[in-house]
Order: structure tokens, then sequence, then C-alpha cells
């Protein structure tokens, strides 16, 4: 390159300032040279992409598409109408456990609706060694939540009414710090 000079603009993303020459293919020895390449290839502006981007077919896009939209789907039914659908399976299959409680205390839980998180509402965690652990929301108000929870004795042999989707899902239920809800109780 005898009496010409010229910038070599590499690996940026804006324009040279107008009154300087934008050189994007580089040809002379010299320059590869100077650049320390010692390939017998020439530098252009498509060997200096990054990676190169193949393109994804029509049909591959639209697999892609439909699966995400699927995912999605399923995510958000399973948190919007999931509680509801479990509820209704639980009041039609209803099963009877006979447990022995170890305690029962009476606690604040948040409810769970279709539109979102609901309030606070009292509730009694009953914990028995041999059928884990439930939650009493049934009949249960911040005024009468500490005397339902003294009502059960520990020690004491119970009748549990839960559903059984519930007590199915109840290691799912356990990874959102739910526990499966009583429906009925009696002593045996």
């Amino acid at each position: 390159m005898t009496g010409r000079s010229a910038q070599v603009h590499i690996g940026t993303c804006r324009d040279p300032p107008v009154d300087q020459p934008h050189i994007t293919t580089i040809n002379s020895k010299a320059t590869r040279a100077h650049l320390g390449s010692t390939s017998s290839r020439s530098l252009n502006s498509e060997s200096m992409m990054p990676v190169s981007k193949r393109k994804m077919s029509k049909t591959t896009a639209r697999v892609l598409f439909v699966l995400w939209a699927a995912v999605i789907v399923f995510v958000s039914s399973f948190f919007l109408a999931g509680p509801a659908v479990l509820r209704s399976y639980d009041d039609a299959h209803r099963v009877r456990l006979v447990c022995v409680v170890s305690s029962a205390e009476a606690s604040t839980g948040s409810s769970r609706s279709a539109k979102g998180v609901g309030a606070s509402t009292p509730q009694v965690v009953i914990e028995s060694r041999e059928c884990g652990k439930f939650v009493l929301r049934a009949g249960v108000t911040k005024d009468n939540s500490r005397d339902v929870a003294s009502s059960f004795k520990s020690g004491t042999t119970y009748d549990l009414e839960v559903g059984d989707g519930s007590l199915a899902l109840r290691s799912l239920l356990r990874v959102f710090g739910a526990s499966p809800e009583l429906l009925g109780y009696r002593p045996a």
C-alpha cells in the first residue's frame, strides 16, 4: 500500500465518518500479515461475522411456535384453573383416612383463586405421623380457630376426610407450600 492510507473498521457496528473510506474486503498479503492472519484465504465481510447464521425453515418455526404456545397455555391453565378443578374433583372423590393426630395449630393461610392470590384465611394445621399434614379451613373463622385447634387431642385417633386428588398430588402441593385440605373429621 504505497502512497495511500485507508482505515479499516473491523468488528464495529457503527458507520465510519463520512470523510473516511470504509473498507469491507481485505485482499492484500501485507494487510493480512499486519492483522496476524497466516491463512491464504481472503478476509471479507462475510468471514468477519462472528457466527454464520442458518435460516430456520418455516416448518420448524411453526412447530416451535406451536410448542411454545402449548407450554404457555398449559402452565397458565395449571395455575389459573388448576385449584378450581382440583377442588371440584376432591368434592366428588372423598377418601377416609384413620390417623392418630400428633398436633393441631391455628394459623393463617392465603386463599388462591383464578384471579390470583386472595386474602388471608384462618385455618387449622393438623399433623399426623402416619398420615402427614392437612389443613382445615371449612368452618374455621378468625374468632374460633384456636378453639377448633384445641378440640383436636394429641394422640387421639380421628377419621379424616380428604379429597383423592389432593392426596394423590400431595408431593406436588408440598413443592408450592400447600397441604391437602380436610373436608371433614370426627373422632374414631
